[in-house]
């Protein structure tokens, strides 16, 4: 009995060793169906990536090309503002030479008084100045308005306290 049971094994075990190799060879199957298609589908996908790659290059390019159109348009822009710049520059300081000059000429115009007494903080200076004329008999019309501008200067340390501070006249007539 035990003779006829070792057959049936080995009968069933034949019978299960056709089916398992008829498993293993559809696996085999399936499983290179299943690499066809994964190679399809990555060759596909490949492709996609490779135009989506090809895509956004082509736009990043167009950028760039914006990019550097717009930093070419800022450097004009920033080397005209630079020439407009330097052109300021000069003319400030032709300003500044002419103010200097014309500073200078109404300063030759001035007339420097020494000596005059100092009447306080309300004085009138154009008529201590027209007496001072009176008193010396200079000889013009003192009923005009002959003076332009007048005021006393500020007392440098280098003068005794005693003495009154200058008188600085502009006169119309110089």
């Amino acid at each position: 009995m035990e003779e006829s049971n070792i057959s049936l094994d080995s009968a069933e075990l034949d019978d299960k060793k056709d089916k398992d190799t008829v498993t293993v060879h559809q696996l085999q199957i399936s499983l290179s169906d299943i690499l066809s298609e994964i190679k399809k589908e990555l060759a596909t996908n490949s492709q996609e990536i490779r135009h989506e790659i090809k895509h956004e290059m082509n736009q990043l390019a167009a950028k760039m090309l914006k990019f550097k159109e717009q930093v070419t348009e800022m450097d004009f822009h920033v080397n005209k503002l630079k020439d407009d710049n330097g052109k300021l520059h000069q003319r400030l300081y032709e300003f500044d030479i002419k103010i200097n000059y014309l500073e200078d000429r109404l300063r030759r115009k001035n007339v420097r008084f020494r000596n005059i007494e100092e009447l306080g903080k309300q004085e009138d200076l154009e008529q201590s100045l027209k007496e001072y004329f009176t008193a010396l008999d200079i000889l013009f019309n003192i009923e005009e308005e002959i003076i332009e501008r007048c005021h006393r200067l500020a007392k440098p340390q280098t003068i005794h306290a005693d003495l009154p501070r200058d008188i600085i006249a502009c006169f119309v007539f110089i």
